[in-house]
């Protein structure tokens, strides 16, 4: 769901720059512990669904607060994963 969701959201953005910058970007994931890893997919999936909802409800400002939130929240988990030797970043297109 996570890539499907946000290749969808690129596409109904109808952002032409989003678009080629989701194409042009090298991704970062974390490899990590699977019970860690399995909390944060779930986690995730969670804040995906919110996301979804404020977008089914015509809230869009809510879905940005929420999306940004999101990606935040990912970030501050994966840093901490990796400076404590949890997890590694590495990278693919």
């Amino acid at each position: 769901m996570d890539r499907k969701l946000h290749a969808r959201l690129v596409e109904i953005s109808g952002s032409d720059t989003l678009a080629r910058a989701s194409r042009s970007v090298w991704v970062p994931f974390v490899a990590a512990d699977g019970t860690w890893w399995q909390a944060r997919h779930d986690e995730t999936h969670r804040e995906h669904l919110t996301i979804l909802q404020a977008i089914e409800e015509n809230h869009p400002e809510e879905a940005e607060r929420l999306a940004q939130e999101h990606v935040l929240h990912a970030l501050e988990v994966m840093s901490s994963q990796i400076d404590t030797g949890k997890a590694e970043l590495k990278w693919h297109l």
